[in-house]
């Protein structure tokens, strides 16, 4: 049985409404700088207050965030970027679709962990054998 929480491969795109180097980051496939750069710009606006002339990251930032975070692997944090897209615009199609796929991941990561499987650490391959050994 396929026990993996991925059902489909598929494609991300860029959401270009985002500031320039968001945009960039993600386009280049720099998943790391993406997000690290969306939190630079929250830390920017935060640091200058309601009344500063900082940047304030809007929903697109969020959403290259997230897909960004789901590339990665960090699906909690992912889900929480997702859900600062709909904090910022409600119903916003994307981001109502990434919760529930991430949460279809990681009731999939449950489910593996409550059936009892456990990691052997056999992978079959045995060091220093011929490169035709069967695994």
């Amino acid at each position: 049985a396929d026990i993996s929480p991925h059902q489909e491969s598929r494609s991300f795109e860029v959401n270009e409404d985002a500031h320039p180097r968001v945009v960039a980051f993600l386009a280049a496939k720099d998943y790391v700088d993406t997000v690290l750069e969306v939190e630079r710009l929250e830390a920017a606006k935060a640091e200058a207050g309601p009344k500063g002339d900082a940047y304030e990251p809007v929903a697109a930032d969020f959403e290259n965030k997230a897909v960004a975070l789901e590339v990665l692997g960090e699906y909690a944090l992912a889900k929480s970027a997702w859900k600062k897209v709909l904090a910022l615009q409600p119903g916003h199609a994307a981001a109502t679709e990434g919760v529930k796929r991430i949460d279809n991941v990681l009731a999939g990561r449950e489910a593996i962990r409550g059936s009892g499987a456990k990691k052997s650490g056999d992978t079959g391959y045995k060091k220093g054998a011929s490169s035709d050994q069967g695994l």
